[in-house]
């Protein structure tokens, strides 16, 4: 809880995810094992998030939720909880990002469906 979460984690304590869904509370991920191992994570971490999204890198902080239990493939699936960002003027201005960045993939995955070129659900 120490450390400020802005600064970049040593590659050690790096962990890779797929997100599987975002939004402006939180985010859906499958956190990646290495080398037949799970990854090394738990609800007491404090997480650095960062998502690149086009040419926005966005830095958040976040708490995992409780996993579901680690799959056959030695990945975990889980949600992380973004920390309440309105408490400050940077806070106020990181969360009108995230905001923005939701809508505009809620309204490429819309013309996505409407185009054929993915299935809902």
């Amino acid at each position: 809880d120490r450390w400020y979460y802005k600064e970049q984690p040593t590659a050690a304590q790096e962990v890779k995810a797929e997100v599987r869904n975002l939004s402006t509370g939180g985010v859906g991920v499958k956190f990646l094992g290495k080398d037949d191992k799970p990854p090394l994570i738990s609800i007491e971490d404090r997480l650095r998030v960062q998502l690149k999204v086009r040419d926005q890198t966005l830095i958040l902080e976040g708490r995992m939720r409780s996993p579901s239990s680690p799959a056959n493939d030695n990945n975990i699936i889980t949600g992380i909880q973004f920390k309440k960002m309105q408490n400050d003027l940077e806070g106020r201005k990181l969360m009108a990002q995230l905001t923005r960045v939701v809508g505009e993939l809620q309204r490429e995955e819309i013309r996505r469906m409407r185009l054929g070129l993915t299935q809902a659900g």
